[in-house]
């Protein structure tokens, strides 16, 4: 499936509207921004879904949703929540969103995931999902 990137932090991002479909384009898309403060981005597919991936040098986080704006809202489960690192704040613009422990996950992850909604348009198995 073809996803469109869209950088929620810096509408100047060059791979604002870019049409990605293959899985190492990606990898290396979402790689390449690592380096930034957290920030999120939005992959939306032609089946009308979405991801937020929340981008943050190590770590992320990774919401999935109907474009629609309609729920259910589903965030990806850390396997083993860090309940030390507090909530993280990551960049769309003007606003911040804060995330708490629960929902960060290793960078590679958020990767796999983003990957995975890439190839099928869902939600990923390889973690759970609560409904925010």
């Amino acid at each position: 499936m073809i996803v469109k990137f869209f950088d929620m932090a810096d509408k100047s991002n060059p791979f604002n509207g870019l049409a990605i479909n293959d899985p190492e384009r990606l990898a290396a898309a979402l790689d390449s921004l690592r380096s930034r403060e957290p920030f999120l981005a939005k992959l939306i597919g032609e089946n009308g879904w979405s991801v937020d991936v929340g981008i943050g040098g190590h770590i992320g986080c990774v919401q999935y949703l109907h474009e629609n704006g309609l729920p259910p809202y589903l965030m990806a489960l850390a396997a083993a929540p860090d309940a030390r690192a507090g909530e993280i704040e990551f960049s769309m613009g003007c606003d911040i969103s804060e995330v708490p422990s629960k929902y960060l996950l290793p960078f590679d992850k958020v990767k796999e995931i983003a990957i995975y909604f890439q190839q099928t348009g869902a939600p990923s198995p390889s973690v759970s999902w609560e409904e925010v």
